[in-house]
């Protein structure tokens, strides 16, 4: 014989803990991303999320529409500056630009959507269920629920690719529409 072998019971609870524990890091960084964004730019631009925010269906296909537009044209453009040598300084900084406002659109969707709760269910659950809440709070509390859900999203397979393929087109185009181009 030329080694020992041990045995010990199998126990399938270690990959469950596992994964549940990567869930709530993930979940909890999300969370702080997500209110940490809110904050500043609560702070920096108190009219930002108002203007961000509006929510019906002309705009989200607008939103959409900019967004698929910005995905196909912006890496042309910055592939046809980078192959020019002249463009490549100006290729950096919309790349930096692009890169910039993907990692602001899952939170802007984040917040149209708590916006978009916060108007049609939560101020008639909270007239009925008579809890004095301050606004304040009350947003923190629409995005956190948004943003838990959003994460919980996440975990089903082919869905959390859709999701935020969808979030990113939407929240970027949103992002231009709101803030670049007048309406």
């Amino acid at each position: 014989m030329l080694g020992k072998v041990a045995f010990t019971k199998y126990s399938g609870f270690g990959v469950f803990a596992k994964g549940l524990l990567s869930f709530l890091m993930s979940l909890i960084m999300l969370l702080l991303y997500v209110v940490a964004l809110f904050f500043v730019m609560k702070k920096l631009s108190p009219k930002y999320l108002d203007k961000v925010s509006s929510f019906n269906l002309t705009h989200l296909l607008i939103s959409l529409g900019i967004g698929l537009g910005m995905a196909i044209l912006v890496p042309l453009a910055i592939i046809l500056l980078f192959l020019s040598k002249i463009g490549a300084l100006l290729a950096l900084l919309i790349l930096s630009i692009y890169i910039l406002l993907i990692f602001l659109s899952i939170p802007t969707v984040l917040f149209m959507i708590a916006r978009l709760v916060k108007n049609t269910i939560g101020d008639k659950l909270l007239k009925k269920s008579k809890i004095n809440l301050s606004e304040k709070l009350l947003e923190y509390l629409y995005i956190l629920d948004t943003t838990i859900v959003f994460a919980i999203l996440l975990l089903i397979p082919f869905v959390n690719t859709i999701l935020i393929g969808l979030f990113v087109l939407i929240g970027t185009g949103n992002l231009l529409l709101k803030n670049f181009i007048k309406e």
